[in-house]
């Protein structure tokens, strides 16, 4: 049994979820002011995220429990690499 209550959290297409609008710019800043060059962006959904990160030159990649949001990340932006994972392979 999993402990995750969501089947599918309804990645279906590659449009960036309203939270990218205020999300990334916040990120972008956060990271400049860092100075860092990874991320690893968990929860990463259809991916858009960490595509914006690769084109401003950051090393980015992208774990998402949800398969078809991680076949949708895989897809569209292959420069990127994305990995569907979750806890439950954590225990074995």
């Amino acid at each position: 049994m999993s402990d995750n209550n969501v089947d599918s959290y309804g990645w279906n297409d590659t449009v960036s979820p309203e939270s990218c609008g205020y999300i990334i710019p916040k990120t972008l800043d956060l990271l400049k002011e860092s100075q860092l060059l990874r991320v690893v962006d968990i929860g990463s959904g259809n991916g858009s995220l960490v595509n914006v990160l690769h084109n401003n030159n950051y090393k980015a990649v992208g774990v998402e429990y949800d398969k078809k949001g991680g076949d949708i990340s895989n897809q569209v932006y292959p420069h990127s690499n994305f990995y569907n994972f979750s806890r439950e392979k954590l225990k074995n």
